[in-house]
């Protein structure tokens, strides 16, 4: 699946909102998603989105912290 770029500001949000609510900064979730700084910082500033299997692991770590905060609206699919 690929992601509009309409929902990157909700990507965005979702983000923001992750690093606010659990007090990680932008390498700290680097860390915890072993993933480069580099990669959260294309995510945070909406030059990139992150795969799908990296949304899955933000939202599991949101569950871990009681959180449940969604990364994703409905994706889009291409042919």
């Amino acid at each position: 699946p690929f992601f509009s770029l309409l929902s990157m500001p909700f990507i965005i949000r979702s983000l923001e909102n992750l690093l606010e609510k659990i007090k990680l900064d932008p390498e700290g979730l680097a860390k915890e998603l072993h993933v480069s700084r580099s990669s959260v910082y294309r995510w945070l500033s909406g030059e990139t989105s992150p795969h799908v299997g990296n949304l899955d692991a933000l939202y599991s770590l949101s569950e871990t912290y009681g959180l449940k905060i969604t990364f994703y609206e409905k994706p889009i699919l291409k042919n």
